[in-house]
C-alpha cells in the first residue's frame, strides 16, 4: 500500500472511531453534530485513501489544497481509473455530508432513530469501502441483528447490536 494512502486510511479509521465513541456517549449535548462531523470526515479521508491507492490524484496541478468532499465522491463514482462507488453509495455519502453541513453551519434536528439509521448506513458503507478499496476483507450483515464487519489488514472490526455501535481496532 502506498504510504500516503495508508496514512489517509489510518486517519479515516481514527475519525470513524471518534464517531462511534460520540454516538455511544451518555451525554446528548452536541452528540448529533459530533457524530455527523466525524463520520463525514472519515469518509473524506477514506475516499482520498482509495483514490491515491488506485493511482488517482487528490491534488490538482499547482493547487495548495487537496480536492474536497464532493470531488472525491465524483471521482469515486465516475473516474474509471479509480471508480469504487455505486450510485446508491454516493447518495448515502452525499446525504451524510449534507446533514453534516446543516449541523456545522446552522441547525439540524434528527431524532434518535434517524441518527441511528444514518450512523448504521454510514458504518456499513464505511466497512464496504474499506474492504473493497483494497479488495481484502470479509463482512456479514443481518437486517435483524445489525451487522458485523472485519476488514482484514486494518485491524478494524465494526459491529452493531441492541442500538449500540461496537468497534475494536488492534
Amino acid at each position: 500500500m502506498r504510504k500516503e494512502a495508508r496514512l489517509l486510511k489510518d486517519k479515516a479509521v481514527d475519525a470513524v472511531m471518534l464517531a462511534v465513541e460520540s454516538f455511544n456517549r451518555p451525554v446528548d449535548r452536541g452528540r448529533t453534530d459530533s457524530v455527523l462531523r466525524d463520520l463525514s470526515h472519515a469518509f473524506e479521508m477514506l475516499m482520498k485513501a482509495v483514490i491515491v491507492e488506485r493511482g488517482g490524484r487528490i491534488r490538482e496541478r499547482r493547487a495548495t489544497q487537496t480536492i474536497g468532499f464532493d470531488a472525491c465522491v465524483r471521482k469515486g463514482l465516475s473516474d474509471e481509473k479509480v471508480k469504487f462507488l455505486g450510485e446508491e453509495q454516493a447518495l448515502t455519502i452525499q446525504m451524510l455530508n449534507a446533514l453534516r453541513d446543516a449541523a456545522e453551519h446552522y441547525l439540524v434536528e434528527l431524532s434518535e432513530q434517524q441518527l441511528y439509521v444514518q450512523a448504521q448506513a454510514a458504518l456499513t458503507l464505511f466497512a464496504d469501502i474499506l474492504e473493497d478499496g483494497w479488495s481484502a476483507g470479509s463482512s456479514s450483515r443481518s437486517a435483524e441483528s445489525g451487522f458485523a464487519a472485519t476488514c482484514r489488514g486494518t485491524g478494524l472490526r465494526i459491529g452493531m447490536a441492541s442500538g449500540t455501535f461496537l468497534m475494536t481496532h488492534d
